[in-house]
């Protein structure tokens, strides 16, 4: 009857730690998943300020276009006045 009980122990231990060992290996692959995700993140983040950047600059660069277009529709308009 002792035998019983303590077979019945060591059953319910052996499960528990098999139940441990699982929560710990899940508990694991969530971390690593979480890394990975935070990397990507990390990532996205660089581009989206790289693309900011560009579209600064590029947007900038517009600039300078519109006015020495604008610049050159006045020459042209002064040049028409003369001839």
């Amino acid at each position: 009857m002792l035998i019983n009980v303590y077979c019945g122990l060591c059953s319910q231990l052996r499960t528990k730690a098999l139940e441990q060992q699982l929560a710990e290996v899940k508990l694991k692959q969530q971390q690593e998943l979480f890394a990975q995700e935070e990397a990507k993140s990390h990532l996205y983040t660089e581009q989206i300020a790289q693309l900011l950047k560009t579209e600064q600059d590029l947007r900038s660069q517009l600039g300078l276009y519109g006015d020495k277009f604008e610049q050159f529709q006045v020459c042209l308009s002064l040049l028409y006045v003369f001839f």
